[in-house]
This record gives structure tokens, C-alpha cells and sequence, in this order.
């Protein structure tokens, strides 16, 4: 939700539509519509909290969750967590110089037993990995 690993649009859907069965329970037609939800962003990044249609694709999934035990879905969107490149990746907000310039620029280094990766801190995407071979 805070953004911090990033995720497809699908995935951001899924994992809300998690997030609104565990709390809201089973998917209720005449409850769970377009407006139910006081805010987006306690379910989804703030990158995707705009995109049209987006809580309707929520509830879509939602409804595919009828009947699933609260924890089932709790192991499922841990395992969905797990499975997420940047999982396990501790953060640090770091300035970068620009090549050529005498500019810095917002970077984001992420360090793992295995590996480091340095992400762009606004897009998320992963500029660099070294990895432990």
C-alpha cells in the first residue's frame, strides 16, 4: 500500500481485493460498489489510486474470494508478498550524482544478502542489480 515494492496494476488489484475480504469480509453486491471504500489509498499504492475504473476491478476480485476463509487469504496474500522481486530487500534513500553534472538525484539502494539493487525512487524501476555469484 505504501508503495515501497513495486507492482503491477494487476497485482495492486489483487492485493486490495485481499485487503477488503479480510477486512469487509465476503463480497456483498449491494455493499461492495464504486464509493464504498472512504479512501483508495488504504488498500492500494498511490500510484494506482487514480486509474479509472480501479476499485470496480477491486470488487471484481473480491467477488472471486466468496467462501475463502479469512486465513486462506492471508496465506495467499503472504505468498503473493514473498513472490514480489523486492521482497526481503531492506531500503535506503540515497542521492546519486548525475554523470556529467553537478546535480544529485533521489535514488533508492536496496540491500539483500544476495544482492543490491538501485531503483529510480519516484518510478520504482530498478536501474542496477549486482548480484553475489
Amino acid at each position: 500500500m505504501k508503495g515501497e515494492h513495486p507492482c503491477t496494476l494487476d497485482e495492486a488489484v489483487q492485493f486490495a481485493a485481499m485487503q477488503v475480504h479480510i477486512e469487509h469480509g465476503d463480497h456483498k453486491p449491494d455493499r461492495h460498489k464504486p464509493g464504498y471504500l472512504d479512501d483508495l489509498r488504504h488498500v492500494l499504492p498511490a500510484e494506482y489510486v487514480k486509474v479509472k475504473g480501479v476499485e470496480k476491478k477491486i470488487y471484481a476480485e473480491h467477488k472471486k474470494l466468496v467462501g475463502q476463509p479469512e486465513l486462506n487469504v492471508k496465506f495467499k496474500y503472504t505468498t503473493m508478498c514473498r513472490a514480489l522481486k523486492t521482497y526481503g530487500i531492506t531500503f535506503f534513500n540515497v542521492k546519486e550524482k548525475v554523470k556529467g553534472k553537478n546535480k544529485l538525484v533521489a535514488r533508492l539502494l536496496g540491500v539483500t544478502r544476495e544482492s543490491v539493487m538501485r531503483m529510480d525512487e519516484t518510478t520504482k524501476e530498478v536501474r542496477c542489480i549486482y548480484a553475489h555469484t
